[in-house]
């Protein structure tokens, strides 16, 4: 009786654990999102005053060297 207590144990503590490491992973994803339009607005900002289409190609590439995608850009 006491092998199945620890089986179901070690069962329910690897279950605990996989979600903690994907909520982990979730955050740190958030995390790395919320840099990447960060910067990506930083770089547009730094190249407004050249005009839209370039303050938005700044953007972009920024945006993509995060592993991002830049959806829309607004000046």
């Amino acid at each position: 009786m006491a092998t199945v207590w620890v089986a179901v144990t070690v069962v329910t503590l690897c279950g605990v654990f996989a979600l903690v490491l994907a909520l982990g992973q979730a955050v740190a994803a958030r995390h790395r999102a919320g840099g990447a339009a960060d910067l990506a607005a930083l770089a547009a900002a730094d190249r407004a005053l050249e005009g839209a289409e370039a303050a938005c190609e700044a953007a972009r590439r920024v945006a993509v060297a995060q592993g991002a995608v830049l959806v829309r850009c607004v000046v």
